[in-house]
């Protein structure tokens, strides 16, 4: 939001800088992203009075005038077809400057030219140029003519966040900073007459829906008079990057950016039955906008209509067919407060966002109502010569009050580590506008939607007091052992992929069905109530998809060799509780070759070991070494090349080839590796336990089992490890084989054993007869022969 350094002085004594004053706002949590002078582009233009305009002798489109400057009368040269007798304009002398283009005496068609009359353009101030600027009049001759044209400002760019609506205004900015520099900020009352009939014998208003609508305001102003607003309302607006449209326009504009409350002109004769009814859409009503768009309305949608049809969209856009024109005569003005959340979902549906519902949506006002009205009645009246009805129609059936807050002094002192005086305290709470109800309890103003709660109210004190002034101090802490924290289990599978090789990638919580349908067969899902579109309506419920997404993404950019991984949330519906179930999981995706930086022209490609080697060297990681592997269950992954670590409350790790199926469907040109872990089921991880260097000599044995296809390489190990006991040092997998002589529907799985005993040397004896039973105890459970 754009702020005007000036017209903030009209509230507030500033005194400072407006750099100065940016700093003071940055530090108090309101961001002044850039402080702009507003330099004149010329120099030596005054106000200069037209005194005589005739024809010139040589040239049809040129006149000769007669200009007083305040020092003397001088003959200038001027195109323009507005030039008048009697009009002010801004005149540059001869030595003055347009720009970098210095003005001299010059003799145009044969008649000498002393000077120049100005446009907008070559005042900087817009691209019209079709005439010159006729000022507002009243000035005397020789004025300096950059103050009335606004240079010498600063313009403030604001960055507020969405829960400060009330700092929207220019009152609002100057508010907090009669709060922030404990300094008097003061709104003058609006000034306006009240003449003939009472407002409630020209129009009513109705309020069909309360819920949606709290408040509705209204005013009628007679004899109108529609004409362009005065030069300095319209540049102050055209500063502020609002276009100026007419006097009526204008000034419900003005208010909105002095007060921050939106308002909206109706012409009252064009409202049939000349009523306002504030209900929902009718089935297929459509609304003609005031940018011309016609636009289909919904049921749930909120409208401002007459007796028959939608005349504005509420708290977003006025209708084209009750447009103010220059043949209005009577306008009804509206103040009203809207649901922020009625507002910004059909704002969203119809796409739409306009200065009314960007208030609207973060919550307006409902105070301020009748206060705004009365400044534009106010305003309307001054310009277009107006006569206001006697009295304000203003439906407000339940006023709208926060909740008190309980504010323990105790607990501003233990939330900042220091106690701002309390007479301090007070007085920034009463400048924000809180009111004291005793007790240590304050009701919050109706412009703070964001505070609700203590916390909030201690957070208001520190930001007036200064963070500087709170007192630097070590965080008290005290060293425990034990199991690690799951924070630091993330940190640290983080940092193992990265080593890896891995690239952390980071994608949305919400996607659309038919790229979650392939993943978990259309089970149960959480959609959004109010979603961006199709395309992120539901929330995701695995991983997979998003980084599949970017694979596709990067190999039709040609980059192939890619190793990415994700940490974030799934969600699922939760039976009976309104909120979804969360659960934080890891994924990643592998695919391309497994060196592809090697110098070797046809780098071998990554297979699924290459993938078990990651998910091994993560359980390693976290100490999870008593799980059980076999293949994994899910669709997603090749039927036959998967598998599963179980760590005894269900998968704790799984991986595998993605489906060919998928694959085609995601778009993939190469084989695609996938591993994801649950990080709830993660065991608990106890601190390392460290063992010296084996002092004797371990000794091996092969074996070769002939098992079923169905076997898992995983199940032998399990048994070799519990019949071994602690003699097993290490079984490990090195060959499997299929094939003639091995029957069809079986494999053959190659195991070494490593045999050491931690006090003496094993003798083969000892390990002949240990291996034997390991041997006959894997023929009974497998069902295996041995292989010779």
């Amino acid at each position: 939001m754009k702020v005007s350094f000036n017209w903030l002085k009209e509230f507030i004594e500033l005194p400072e800088s407006p750099d100065e004053i940016a700093e003071r706002l940055t530090m108090a949590g309101l961001e002044a992203e850039s402080v702009t002078r507003v330099a004149a582009p010329f120099q030596g233009v005054v106000v200069a009075d037209v005194r005589e305009v005739t024809r010139h002798p040589n040239a049809e489109k040129l006149v000769v005038c007669r200009v007083f400057d305040g020092q003397g009368e001088l003959q200038v040269v001027c195109g323009a077809p507005n030039v008048r007798a009697g009009a002010q304009v801004p005149f540059v002398r001869v030595g003055g400057f347009i720009g970098d283009k210095e003005i001299r005496a010059a003799e145009l068609r044969g008649v000498a030219s002393h000077g120049m009359i100005c446009s907008e353009r070559e005042l900087g101030l817009s691209d019209e140029h079709g005439g010159i600027l006729i000022l507002d009049g009243g000035t005397a001759p020789g004025s300096d003519v950059a103050p009335m044209l606004g240079f010498g400002d600063s313009i403030l760019e604001m960055g507020l966040t969405p829960n400060r609506p009330d700092c929207l205004s220019h009152v609002g900015i100057a508010r907090e900073l009669g709060a922030i520099l404990d300094r008097e900020f003061v709104v003058t009352p609006a000034v306006l007459r009240e003449f003939g009939a009472a407002v409630e014998t020209l129009t009513n208003v109705e309020i069909v829906d309360v819920a949606r609508c709290p408040r509705y305001a209204a005013r009628v102003i007679a004899d109108v008079v529609i004409a362009p607003s005065p030069l300095a309302m319209r540049l102050r607006l055209m500063r502020l990057g609002v276009r100026a449209i007419n006097n009526v326009v204008d000034a419900t504009n003005f208010v909105l950016l002095e007060r921050g409350h939106p308002l909206h002109a109706f012409d009252l004769d064009k409202l049939a039955g000349r009523r306002i009814v504030v209900r929902t859409a009718r089935s297929g009503e459509t609304i003609r906008t005031l940018d011309g768009a016609s636009r289909a309305l919904e049921a749930d949608d909120l409208v401002i209509a007459d007796s028959e049809r939608a005349q504005a969209i509420a708290g977003i856009m006025g209708g084209g067919d009750s447009e103010v024109d220059r043949a209005t005569k009577r306008i009804l003005l509206e103040s009203a407060y809207f649901d922020p959340r009625a507002v910004r979902k059909t704002a969203r549906r119809l796409g739409m966002h306009t200065e009314a519902s960007h208030r609207f949506e973060r919550g307006a006002d409902p105070g301020v109502v009748v206060s705004a009205l009365d400044r534009v009645s106010g305003l309307i009246e001054s310009l277009a010569k107006g006569t206001t009805a006697h009295g304000v129609i203003d439906r407000y059936p339940k006023a709208i009050h926060r909740p008190p807050i309980h504010l323990r002094p105790v607990r501003v002192a233990f939330v900042l580590g220091a106690a701002p005086q309390p007479d301090f305290v007070t007085r920034s709470l009463r400048r924000l506008g809180a009111e004291d109800l005793g007790d240590n309890r304050w009701e919050p103003p109706t412009y703070r939607p964001d505070l609700t709660r203590e916390i909030d109210l201690i957070e208001e004190v520190a930001r007036l007091w200064g963070y500087d002034n709170i007192p630097e101090t070590l965080p008290a802490s005290r060293p425990h052992g034990g199991a690690c924290s799951d924070e630091s289990a993330v940190d640290q599978l983080r940092a193992r992929l990265v080593a890896l090789g891995f690239i952390e990638a980071v994608n949305f919580s919400f996607t659309s069905p038919t790229t979650l349908d392939p993943f978990d067969g259309g089970r149960p899902r959480v959609r959004l109530v109010n979603p961006l579109g199709r395309d992120y309506s539901e929330l995701r419920t695995t991983l997979f998809p998003g980084l599949l997404q970017n694979v596709a993404f990067n190999q039709a950019a040609s980059e192939n060799d890619l190793r990415l991984f994700e940490l974030g949330r799934v969600f699922t519906p939760a039976a009976g509780l309104p909120m979804p179930r969360e659960r934080t999981r890891l994924a990643l995706v592998m695919t391309g070759r497994r060196a592809p930086d090697a110098w070797e022209k046809n780098a071998a490609p990554l297979d699924l070991q290459d993938l078990r080697g990651v998910a091994e060297s993560l359980l390693s990681l976290l100490g999870a070494t008593d799980v059980v592997v076999r293949p994994s269950a899910l669709a997603t992954f090749h039927p036959r090349a998967s598998f599963e670590f179980d760590g005894g409350a269900g998968w704790l790790l799984r991986g595998g080839e993605l489906h060919p199926e998928i694959a085609a469907l995601s778009g993939l040109r190469s084989k695609v590796f996938l591993l994801e872990m649950e990080l709830s089921r993660l065991p608990a991880r106890a601190r390392p336990k460290y063992s010296a260097i084996p002092r004797f000599p371990g000794v091996t044995r092969d074996v070769a089992l002939v098992v079923d296809e169905a076997v898992p390489a995983g199940r032998a190990v399990g048994i070799a490890r519990a019949e071994g006991g602690g003699l097993v040092e290490a079984i490990s997998l090195f060959d499997v084989y299929r094939g003639e002589p091995i029957s069809t529907g079986k494999k053959s799985l190659a195991y070494q054993i490593r045999y050491r005993a931690i006090d003496r040397t094993l003798t083969d004896e000892e390990v002949n007869a240990l291996h034997a039973r390991i041997v006959k105890k894997l023929q009974m459970e497998c069902g295996a022969d041995i292989r010779g």
